[in-house]
């Protein structure tokens, strides 16, 4: 029959849901998500044949070794992690999952084969790329499972290694596969997917091998028995709260579960056991655990000793101990918990875990477990029962309801004694279990005693109180001999007599208790402690004399305590004078023993018979000392023979048995006297006593016995001979020198009472003899004499003028060395420390040469000079017609340095126009000479001088001279002379100036009163002057205006000429003749108006900018002087130079000079009100010309014109807001280096300034010149000249 189109539909609709299905049962294989990368599916199914891949073989495993491979299964990772140990600079390995071998047996180290080494025995697995199935991977991609893997117990079974098993992508990604081989659970439970733990070993119970599991804290008499060990697997993983940190994730992986028949409870614990840390330790090593699942690089930690205490219900939680760590710090971490055993289905019924606590007198709450339910049933008994009658009839009305776990109330009981509880349990079945006893314990009362600080054994302090030495001398123990401190009624308690610690920390030392002997001694057995009686309280009329004795504990506390007595020979300490403060000691020795006695406050000590003593007083009284040791024993003196009497005063003797011994120490006032130093010449040298802390050269009161220290003090150059001691009675005192310290002695006051001196003897001592032999100072009786010193060479300098003629009668007194001499050589018997004649001569040096007193000698120069004079003012210029003249053609007025001679109006023309071959006659100091400028010099050219009035004056008419005196110091001072006329009605002319434009071409400019005709004339420079007709009669003229007249000069020469102008007037009268000089083509500069660029100045209004030059080369040095205006300063920083370009760089000009760059330059400047706006120098000239103030820096630099003599610059310096200023304006200043200036504020500060003055080079024919007249560093001329041509570097007018 058809089968219809909806019949076809539900068929076919059955058929996938039976596929789907068939499905779902082989599901479990799958574990997660399927990746999402290239993964593997699947490794084939292996074989064990290993001559057929893939196979799965045992190897290094005895033949009868079987096993089954039960699963194998593909556990890809949940997400990709890199591999720490496979990643490279190559590769990126990930590890992508593990392959898992589970078999039914895996291999131990009784498998493997006999005489197999090492512990690669286990798996071998190998399969190829063509076998193994992957998802997800390209056609590139590359698949790499072809290598032999070994799977040892080595390893736990497991491989990893970064060149195998792995699919690798074209961008070089390895997807990396681990092989495992795993114990196929088959008992229902899934195992851990994470590294687990399998087994803790099998414990002892004996705490000296592992792994053991031990009671700790518990009664001897507790048993117990370990009944089952389980590791329970958390069923998922959870955060371990207090372990998880910043470094590890902990997840609680599950618990070490150990099952005991016997839980303990307060009364099984050890008797003076505090807290409840009872109950049991367990511990195991690392290599003694087994776990699964763990990599070679993960860490097991499972060795620590772990305390299960009642305290934590039997539980230990730690998180640094138990557990496995993976290599990304995943710790997979075990609790650990002991429980009680219950038993198991089918067993009989056992009753255990019982325990008793004593609630009361009259109740206790019991506790047991039972293997079933059912009923209890219990008897009690005051006494243990070997063969208890428990009664599990209806009969018994003591019974209850039993549960496995169980709590009842045992009440009735009439006494505190310890009782005896016996329970039989009965299950549902009526099968009665045995009896389980269970101790009721009893109600302890305490046993008391003190503890005591035996005489003689025991450590006092300051005020006699015992700080070590406590002790028992009584012990409690059990019937079993255990110490014991409280009892339960009806137990038997024992007192022993002896010496016991009252703590673990407080050791008795060497105090024992010597049975043979009956008494307590110590390791020195000087003294012994017998026992007196016991004292008793709470066993009512008890008593007893016996060293150890049994009693029954009653229903109270009781308290015993032994009371001790020292036995053997009394002694005691005293002192003749209470009132009289001494320390006494009493030192005693028996044997090799030895020890302190009478050391308690009353002074009284009893040793043995035989003990030897010996007696010291000390720290006596000041003013009193032992006379001696006074011996009775029972009140008798005992015999000097068996005392011995040292010589420091102490005692010694042997304590005899039957004595009762007294030491008195005799003491009586000491002896004193005074002592006294005493020197033979106290010139010489002090000498001082000195006792204690007291020093003197004489002390009053000298105690005997006391130690005396003589000290000599030596003075300089004597040394201490001898010492003499003497008594009153002119008796030697014995003294001794010390050895370490010099000019030391000591001496003890003896006892008779009589005062002692000590006198030093001092004498000279030539190895002090000096040796100084210096000369210090040097005097000479001249008024105003000046000495300086320079080594060993002295030189008075007379002031200048001095009369010398009878200089070798002045006084000469020299000051030397102490206890030195001196002597002038040739002249040697004088007393020149008191002043003599000095019989030398000026500029002529004489030897003086000192002698130490130790005769090393030392010699000096000393010379006289005279001071060169200063003076150099002229006094008086006067014209005369021919030497010898007394009447002067003419005398000069003179105005500071300004000298005028003014003539008559009337004078005849022909005098004017040889004026210049009168006679200059001027007075000044003979010392000193006048030079003329380009003139006769008196220091060149001998016998005539200015001061004869035999040289011709050579000057013209209005035309100022300038002349210089130098005095005798070379100091100079420089004067100005002009021989003025005024013709009448005649045109005045000034300001005459001239400047070179070319070798032959000058323009002269001159100034006259009114309008004229000029005439000149051109002559040499320095030439003798024309005369007004000479003049007048050149052919040269011209028409001069009222004002100002340029006359415009060529033909000339390069060399310097002098121009003289005549004008005359409208009215006939004749000017007197202007002198002009025109200077020499190129001075001042090379050329100072050519080269390839242009300077340019633009300077505002306050103040001009000035140059050297005004064209120049690239390389030039340029030099700038700023002059402010009056009210004026420049600004700080301002001056500057421009390139003359578009965009043209800007610099600053330091110093007041630059660099000539390769461009044209506008030199310009800022300026500011002085008086506003800076404090401190705002201005600073010399001669006229202005230096660069910068106030920011403070420092001022000034350029002065070439040949300037910069050692005496007398500034002109202004200021603002300065108090006073060092130097001041207008004191004369050596500019040789930069000088400081420091101006004092108003406000109180300071300011300072470095001034720096430069000095033009000149021309190249200037320093030409200087070159060739260099006669201190002298290079023939001619070879110097033929240099220069050479290489072009000389003037081309040379």
């Amino acid at each position: 029959m058809k089968a219809s189109k909806w019949q076809r539909t539900v068929s076919l609709l059955l058929c996938l849901l039976m596929a789907m299905s068939f499905f779902v049962i082989t599901a479990p294989k799958a574990y997660a998500a399927e990746p999402d990368w290239p993964h593997l599916t699947s490794v084939g199914t292996p074989t064990n044949d290993a001559a057929t891949k893939p196979y799965f073989v045992p190897v290094g495993l005895r033949e009868d070794f079987t096993f089954t491979v039960k699963d194998i299964k593909i556990e890809h990772a949940e997400s990709l992690t890199k591999c720490a140990v496979a990643t490279s600079k190559t590769y990126t390995t990930y590890d992508a999952g593990t392959i898992k071998f589970y078999v039914d047996n895996l291999p131990t180290e009784n498998d493997k084969l006999e005489g197999y080494g090492g512990t690669d025995y286990g798996f071998n697995f190998q399969t190829s790329n063509d076998l193994v199935t992957v998802k997800g991977a390209a056609d590139t991609d590359t698949v790499q499972f072809y290598n032999l893997v070994n799977l040892s117990v080595a390893n736990n079974f497991e491989f990893h290694n970064k060149a195998y098993y792995y699919i690798q992508t074209a961008d070089k990604v390895r997807y990396h596969y681990n092989v495992q081989v795993l114990q196929y659970e088959d008992n229902g439970e899934a195992e851990p997917k994470w590294p687990h733990l399998t087994s803790v070993g099998t414990p002892t119970n004996d705490a000296a091998t592992k792994p053991y599991f031990v009671p700790v804290g518990l009664r001897e008499d507790f048993t117990f028995t370990v009944k089952d060990i389980k590791i329970e697997h958390a069923e998922s993983l959870t955060k371990c709260a207090v372990a998880t940190s910043k470094t590890y994730t902990t997840y609680d992986a599950g618990t070490i579960k150990f099952y005991v028949d016997n839980l303990p409870t307060e009364n099984d614990k050890l008797e003076g056991y505090g807290g409840t840390d009872y109950g049991f330790n367990f511990q195991t090593s690392n290599d003694l655990v087994t776990v699964k699942g763990a990599a070679d690089t993960d860490t097991v930690q499972f060795y620590n000793l772990v305390n299960l205490s009642v305290a934590n219900n039997f539980g230990f939680h730690n998180k640094a101990y138990y557990y496995i760590q993976t290599a990304d710090k995943v710790r997979y971490h075990y609790n650990v918990q002991v429980l009680q055993y219950t038993g198991e289905a089918g067993e009989e019924l056992t009753l255990s875990a019982g325990s008793a606590t004593r609630t009361s007198k009259e109740e206790a709450s019991v506790k047991f477990s039972a293997s079933a339910a059912g009923n209890y049933y219990y008897a009690l008994y005051d006494e243990q029962q070997t063969a208890p009658a428990v009664d599990t009839t209806s009969a018994n009305t003591n019974t209850g309801t039993m549960a496995t776990t169980n709590t009842i109330t045992i009440s009735g009981m009439t006494d505190c004694r310890t009782k005896y509880l016996y329970i039989v349990g009965v299950d549902a079945a009526g099968k009665a279990s045995a009896p389980l006893e269970i101790v009721i314990p009893g109600i302890p009362f305490e046993l008391k005693h003190d503890k005591q600080g035996l005489r003689g054994f025991t450590t006092l302090d300051g005020s006699g109180n015992i700080t070590n030495g406590w002790l028992y001398t009584e012990k409690f123990t059990d019937a079993f001999g255990k110490t014991i401190t409280k009892a339960v009624p009806g137990e038997k308690v024992t007192v022993n007599f002896g010496v016991f610690a009252i703590d673990e920390v407080t050791p008795l030392g060497s105090v024992h208790y010597d049975k043979d002997a009956d008494v307590i001694t110590d390791s020195i057995g000087i003294r012994q402690h017998v026992l007196k009686k016991w004292n008793i309280s709470g066993l009512g009329e008890f008593t007893t004399t016996e060293r150890s004795f049994t009693f029954t504990m009653p229903e109270n506390d009781v308290t015993i305590q032994a009371e001790t007595e020292l036995s053997g020979v009394p002694i005691q300490l005293k002192s003749s004078d209470a009132n009289v403060q001494a320390t006494l000691r009493c030192d005693a020795q028996l044997d090799s023993g030895s020890g302190s006695a009478c050391y308690y406050s009353d002074k009284r000590d009893c040793l043995v018979a035989g003990a030897s003593v010996t007696l010291r007083a000390y720290s006596i009284a000041d003013g009193y000392v032992l006379d001696k040791w006074e011996i009775t024993s029972n009140g008798t003196p005992v015999d000097e023979s068996k005392i011995t009497r040292n010589e420091d005063g102490s005692a010694e003797l042997t304590l005899e048995a039957g004595g009762d011994y007294v030491f008195t120490a005799v003491l009586r006032e000491k002896k004193f006297a005074s002592v006294t130093a005493e020197v033979n010449d106290s010139t010489m040298g002090s000498a001082t006593v000195t006792v204690g802390e007291n020093t003197g050269t004489s002390l009053p009161l000298v105690y005997e016995g006391q130690s005396v220290i003589l000290t000599a003090a030596p003075g300089s150059r004597y040394m201490l001979e001898r010492w003499e001691v003497k008594d009153a009675d002119n008796k030697d005192v014995t003294y001794t020198v010390a050895e370490d310290v010099n000019n030391v002695a000591t001496f003890i006051m003896p006892d008779t009472g009589k005062s002692i001196t000590a006198k030093a003897f001092f004498a000279f001592d030539p190895e002090q003899a000096s040796t100084e032999n210096a000369l210090t100072a040097v005097e000479l009786d001249v008024p105003g004499a000046a000495v300086s010193r320079s080594g060993s060479t002295f030189t008075i300098t007379l002031p200048a003028g001095t009369n010398t003629s009878k200089l070798s009668e002045k006084i000469l007194k020299l000051t030397i060395s102490d206890l030195a001499t001196v002597t002038k050589e040739g002249d040697p018997d004088k007393d020149w420390t008191e002043g003599a004649a000095c019989g030398m001569e000026l500029d002529k040096a004489a030897t003086f040469t000192v002698t130490a007193e130790k005769g090393n000698t030392q010699a000096y120069t000393i010379i006289i000079t005279k001071a060169k004079s200063s003076e150099k003012d002229i006094t008086a210029a006067v014209l005369l017609n021919q030497t010898g003249d007394t009447t002067p053609f003419a005398r000069a007025e003179i105005s500071e340095t300004e000298i005028t001679f003014t003539l008559p109006s009337d004078t005849d023309k022909a005098v004017l126009n040889s004026i210049g071959m009168k006679y200059l006659k001027l007075t000044y100091p003979e010392s000193a000479t006048v030079k003329m400028k380009d003139g006769y010099d008196d220091a060149t050219n001998g016998g005539y001088r200015w001061s004869n009035g035999d040289v011709m004056c050579n000057m013209s008419i209005n035309s100022p001279v300038k002349f210089t005196v130098t005095a005798e110091d070379v100091s100079t001072k420089e004067y100005t002379i002009e021989i003025k006329y005024t013709a009448p009605n005649a045109p005045t002319l000034s300001g005459g100036s001239a400047t070179r434009t070319s070798k032959t071409a000058a323009t002269v400019k001159f100034t006259s009163s009114e309008a004229g005709n000029y005439f000149y004339k051109v002559v040499t420079h320095g030439a003798a002057a024309p005369t007004a007709d000479e003049i007048m009669k050149s052919t040269t003229h011209g028409t001069a205006s009222a004002g100002e007249t340029t006359i415009t000069l060529s033909n000339l020469t390069e060399g310097a000429r002098d121009i003289y102008i005549v004008v005359v007037g409208a009215a006939g009268g004749e000017s007197t003749a202007l002198k002009v000089e025109i200077p020499a083509y190129g001075s001042g500069t090379d050329t100072p108006d050519t080269g390839a660029y242009k300077i340019s100045i633009s300077a505002p209004k306050g103040g001009t900018i000035t140059t050297n030059r005004t064209k120049a080369d690239a390389g030039d040095e340029i030099i700038v002087t700023v002059t402010p205006d009056n009210g004026y300063q420049m600004v700080s920083g301002s001056l500057t130079y421009t390139l003359a370009t578009a965009g043209g760089e800007t610099k600053t000009i330091t110093n007041g000079r630059f660099t000539m760059p390769a461009g044209d330059v506008t030199i310009a400047c800022k300026w500011e009100t002085a008086t506003t706006t800076a404090k401190g120098i705002t201005s600073f000239s010399i001669n006229g010309i202005a230096g660069a103030v910068n106030n920011t820096t403070n420092t001022i630099t000034i350029t002065m014109p070439r040949g300037t003599d910069v050692t005496k610059l007398t500034p002109t310096i202004s200021t603002n807001g300065v108090k006073s200023l060092t130097p001041g304006s207008g004191e004369t200043v050596n500019f040789t280096n930069s000088v400081n200036y420091t101006a004092t504020m108003e406000d109180g500060s300071t300011k300072t300034y470095t001034v720096t003055v430069y000095v033009e080079k000149g021309t190249l024919s200037d320093q030409f010149w200087d070159k060739l007249t260099d006669f201190v560093n002298q290079i023939p001329w001619w070879e110097y000249a033929k240099h220069q041509q050479s290489t072009s570097s000389y003037p081309k007018y040379w």
